[in-house]
């Protein structure tokens, strides 16, 4: 792209970064299909020069001096036919091929351009993608769930909407630039009059692109404010349905979808109301044009007709150009969104796709804390503590019992364990090496973790089983569960596993989900297993039974298991208490291991 051509783009703001964006993305292939979109207007073109000396033989007219009578001329004298019947046949065969020539690169064209339109957004989709599974957790964290769904939905669709209404747009200038040369060419003054009305049509747009785009932002925002709040009534639904408190969401909802359509109604009159003006402009321009042509220019019949062919053909795309540029305006800030949410997450990426073999984690390795500290700040919701120069250390195997009060600083422990958060004073070694770059990223492929309200996905227990290891077998699933004692809930279900457990496994119950996930996590073979409250919803009996499994596997990985239940520490070889972010208690046990 020139440098002119970006200054241009420039000055439309938004819509200068989205075109350059397209065309930094097609690369090689935006070469492709400029050759393509021009091929087609030039053989459309040529087919309408044709028509001239066809008509001039039907006619029998040749009083015009003009270029393109000139062009004719030579092409019929060119003909090895002389009759009327022959040259009509030799013409008619040449405008065959050319309209067949022109039917294949057109479908080359737009199986290109779709292809162009559907790489371009999808790179965009999966660009978010990476970027929420390469970002810092304590970036990730503070997003709201509703916001990114509607990102990668809702406007990755208008994203691809705004990317097909510039393609099209583009063909259409494509077009409307070769037709207005061959208006030129068959009758300058009057091609004159055709290009004074569509440099007033573009004047006339320009405040209607301001409200399209303002109307955009207000629809987008409205579609955003009912995303967030459908998935919030979602997740909170039974509690909603039990306290009959359902009623709010209605409403609120209800006036939020009031607004999104209100102004997509505005919009939509807009467009009539531009596209009907300008239906009537072009009608009068071309009843001013015909009487221009008839009693001032005197032109012959065959230009005549050929010009109002041509203007007809470029009434066409310049209507298109017109709501197509509203539709962008109208659609793009969906792009705006998509820019800012990728600027929050691309400062925060925490390692590199290199791991090199010395970085993996294959067996257990000794873990220690070296004088930890870190601060969640005044922005953490839950007021915890965090912690506050922790040293620890832990040998391979160990299983070790956290306690604590709510707020102490447990759960801050567990995510510097797994390396969700860098720890902002101090150091975490697995081994010899610190948690950071690589080898986090390996260590995280060693991890387990099962959290107190486990998430499974609207599967089969099967296939939530399988998303740990893809290549567990129907053994190892079996093995898994017989640890965490689910072999009986397995039994019980009609499906076994490939019983569906629901959204967020909302068919099993909270101990039941608990079980799958610890099976799920057992699966993976890890080198540390992090239970985080992850057997609280089973009974004591159960509970009792899953911890005995655990402390006896041979090998055994490292397994820290945070709780507040005596009962579930007892298994423990090593119990660590912390309070207000500070370990207080560091007390060995006997290991039940015999």
């Amino acid at each position: 792209m020139s440098a002119v051509a970006s200054d241009a783009f420039g000055r439309f703001g938004l819509v200068g970064e989205f075109v350059r964006a397209l065309h930094s993305f097609a690369a090689g292939r935006s070469a492709t299909a400029f050759l393509l979109v021009m091929g087609g207007t030039l053989l459309e073109g040529l087919g309408i020069l044709l028509l001239i000396p066809m008509l001039g033989i039907v006619f029998g007219t040749s009083g015009d001096t003009g270029l393109v009578a000139q062009v004719g001329q030579f092409v019929l004298g060119a003909l090895p036919a002389h009759t009327v019947a022959g040259r009509l046949a030799i013409l008619l065969s040449i405008f065959a091929v050319l309209i067949i020539l022109r039917g294949v690169v057109l479908v080359k064209r737009d199986v290109l351009l779709t292809r162009l339109q559907a790489d371009f957004v999808n790179s965009r989709r999966f660009r978010i993608l990476e970027l929420l599974t390469r970002s810092q957790w304590s970036t990730v964290s503070r997003l709201r769930h509703g916001r990114i769904a509607h990102i990668l939905g809702n406007d990755v669709y208008n994203l691809r909407s705004a990317a097909h209404f510039i393609v099209q747009s583009g063909v259409a200038g494509a077009i409307l630039v070769v037709q207005a040369t061959l208006a030129v060419l068959i009758s300058p003054a009057l091609a004159l009059l055709v290009f004074l009305f569509l440099g007033l049509s573009f004047a006339f747009m320009r405040p209607l692109l301001a409200r399209a785009r303002r109307l955009g932002s207000d629809v987008a925002g409205a579609n955003l404010s009912l995303a967030n709040s459908t998935l919030e009534f979602l997740s909170g639904l039974k509690v909603s349905l039990s306290q009959n408190l359902q009623q709010g969401f209605l409403c609120a909802f209800t006036q939020g979808s009031y607004l999104a359509a209100d102004r997509e109604v505005a919009f939509a009159k807009q467009r009539a109301i531009s596209q009907a003006v300008l239906t009537g402009f072009a009608a009068a321009l071309g009843g001013c044009v015909l009487l221009a042509a008839v009693l001032w220019l005197r032109s012959p019949t065959p230009a005549l007709i050929a010009l109002i062919l041509v203007m007809a053909r470029m009434a066409g795309p310049a209507m298109q150009i017109q709501q197509g540029t509203q539709q962008i305006f109208h659609t793009l800030p969906a792009f705006a969104h998509l820019k800012q949410l990728e600027a929050e997450l691309s400062g925060g990426a925490d390692w590199s796709d290199t791991l090199l073999p010395e970085d993996r984690i294959i067996v257990p390795q000794p873990i220690e804390f070296r004088s930890v500290s870190f601060d969640h700040g005044p922005r953490r919701p839950d007021g915890g503590a965090g912690l506050r120069d922790v040293s620890l250390q832990l040998p391979p195997g160990i299983f070790l019992g956290v306690k604590g009060p709510s707020g102490a600083g447990k759960t801050t422990f567990s995510d510097l364990l797994v390396g969700l958060f860098p720890p902002q004073s101090g150091v975490v070694c697995v081994g010899p090496k610190t948690l950071e770059g690589p080898h986090l990223r390996a260590w995280r492929e060693s991890i387990s973790y099962v959290s107190q309200d486990p998430f499974l996905y609207h599967a089969t227990i099967r296939e939530n089983l399988l998303w740990a290891r893809a290549e567990a077998t129907e053994a190892d699933m079996w093995r898994a569960a017989e640890i965490a004692d689910a072999v009986d809930l397995l039994k019980r279900l009609p499906e076994g596993l490939d019983s569906i457990v629901g959204e967020r496994g909302c068919l099993l119950s909270g101990g039941e989900r608990q079980r799958i996930a610890l099976a799920r996590a057992l699966i993976r073979k890890p080198v540390l297993l992090l239970l985080d409250e992850a057997t609280n919803a089973v009974d004591l009996q159960s509970e009792s039974s899953i911890l005995e499994h655990l402390a006896q596997l041979d090998p055994r990985p490292t397994i820290v298991i945070v709780a507040h239940r005596e009962s579930s520490l007892a298994f423990c070889d090593r119990v660590v208490e912390f309070s207000h972010g500070k370990l207080v208690q560091n007390s060995e046990r006997l290991s039940f291991v015999s």
